[in-house]
């Protein structure tokens, strides 16, 4: 079984912040190692961490066709986001740092 997680920012997410959040200072930041694949049958798209792409070299099925498939043999992408983290631990940005050669 797939569990698909959607991370979706809209850009004017960063600005609606509260007047409390706006004296916050991005303070940490964190990293994750993401490889992106597609379907061969439907070409949807997914991303998750490279981990379970890469390392395990998982089979899933996909979402919306209910194909099986091998994750690290779809794999199309794989790179380095870096999450800016603000005091209370909340996501401020998140940008693409390194892309990693497959």
């Amino acid at each position: 079984m797939f569990l698909l997680i959607k991370l979706h920012v809209p850009e004017s997410a960063q600005y609606d912040l509260t007047e409390k959040d706006r004296g916050i200072r991005m303070s940490e930041k964190a990293w994750l190692d993401v490889s992106v694949f597609k379907c061969p049958k439907c070409e949807r798209y997914y991303v998750d961490a490279s981990w379970y792409v890469a390392e395990l070299e998982s089979d899933i099925e996909c979402g919306t066709c209910h194909q099986l498939f091998n994750t690290k043999k779809q794999s199309t992408d794989r790179v380095i986001l870096e999450f800016g983290i603000n005091g209370k631990g909340k996501v401020l940005n998140v940008k693409v740092i390194e892309r990693i050669s497959k």
